[in-house]
């Protein structure tokens, strides 16, 4: 202990961290510090550090380079703690690695989280059709739209009211059999752009998926599906603190720009232990009109050769047909409006798939 307390205070932290103390240790970061036969484990508190997560990331790959060069014969383990119960990995995401400190929503048994590395892939097209083939097979559905830079959740379920609040809990508004809510529906100005940063984004999403009244003891919900924005940035790494996510779905079209992008989501979603539910394949095809030959616009089932690069489930793929984009505009999305077209029945496989994932 003596030993890792010294080479602590040996460690300058000050091209990292502004402050006047140049140690973590001196100054009084370091919570717990627990060495095992294998293991170090050293637990520092940045609670009271306005600390970004690319510094969190520096300062982990700083004491790893540092201590793994004095202690090489042991596994270094850096865990951050933002506060109390809660942790954060290098990543400066909270680590689920102990699911006991997640925070679960009541009253729901699975949270879904469909996401894509690049905008315009028909990731919220597939977020609605999904709750829509879930909900028509006889599961209890709710859809968060948690896009908050391009809200279209609200359009497409034609969520046209605002949502009841009474005593801080918002009622979500039902539409075609799902419990649904959209930031559009909780923001005056429906034109506004939204910028928002840290813990304002923090703030929207608790009030748009924990404090809802999702469900009740006697009709809990099977599955609660979130709509993300594109990417890799706050709005994932918040969801991930705030909330003990079931497993994640990857939307990508096969064109390489998308399942370039792809791999970056997959490889967060790992980084941070959120299980993969599967890929599925927007846009894979579009039939001619004339002799239905499949002309591939954008690639040839890039995206399922990706899946089984990764080593994911491939959940079924959607081609290109114009009825999905009419049925979509029209606030009657095309699962709802057309049950037995072959396009419902392919947002049906994938919903089949995902039921598979999981344990029966």
């Amino acid at each position: 202990m003596e030993k890792i307390i010294k080479k602590l205070k040996k460690i300058k932290i000050n091209k990292i961290i502004d402050s006047e103390i140049d140690n973590i240790f001196d100054l009084n970061l370091v919570q717990d510090i627990k060495e095992g036969e294998k293991n170090i484990n050293i637990i520092i508190d940045i609670s009271k550090l306005n600390i970004s997560q690319e510094q969190i990331k520096d300062l982990n790959n700083l004491l790893s380079v540092k201590l793994n060069s004095s202690f090489q014969r042991k596994k270094i383990n850096i865990i951050f703690t933002a506060s109390k119960g809660e942790s954060v990995n290098k990543e400066g995401i909270s680590d689920v690695k102990n699911e006991d400190d997640k925070k679960k929503i009541p009253f729901v048994k699975n949270i879904i989280v469909v996401a894509s590395g690049k905008g315009g892939v028909g990731k919220s097209t597939l977020s609605v059709n999904l709750a829509l083939s879930l909900s028509k097979i006889g599961y209890n559905i709710g859809l968060a739209d948690a896009d908050i830079y391009g809200p279209s959740i609200a359009h497409m379920m034609n969520l046209k009211d605002e949502p009841k609040i009474k005593d801080n809990i918002v009622y979500p508004i039902e539409n075609y059999g799902i419990k649904s809510i959209s930031i559009a529906n909780l923001v005056q100005d429906k034109d506004q752009a939204l910028i928002w940063r840290g813990p304002m984004i923090t703030k929207a999403l608790n009030q748009l998926i924990k404090e809802v009244s999702w469900g009740s003891k006697d009709e809990e919900l099977d599955y609660l599906i979130i709509d993300t924005p594109p990417g890799t940035g706050d709005v994932q790494i918040s969801i991930s603190q705030l909330f003990n996510i079931s497993g994640a779905i990857i939307v990508s079209t096969p064109q390489d720009l998308s399942t370039i992008d792809a791999v970056k989501v997959i490889n967060m979603f790992e980084k941070i232990n959120i299980p993969i539910i599967g890929l599925v394949q927007n846009m894979s095809y579009l039939k001619s009109p004339n002799s239905k030959e499949k002309i591939y616009l954008f690639g040839e089932d890039k995206a399922k050769e990706l899946a089984k690069k990764k080593d994911i489930n491939f959940l079924g793929d959607i081609p290109i047909d114009i009825r999905i984009r009419q049925s979509g505009d029209a606030g009657r999305s095309i699962s709802y409006a057309d049950p037995s077209s072959d396009i419902a029945f392919s947002y049906g496989c994938i919903a089949e798939n995902v039921i598979d994932f999981f344990p029966k």
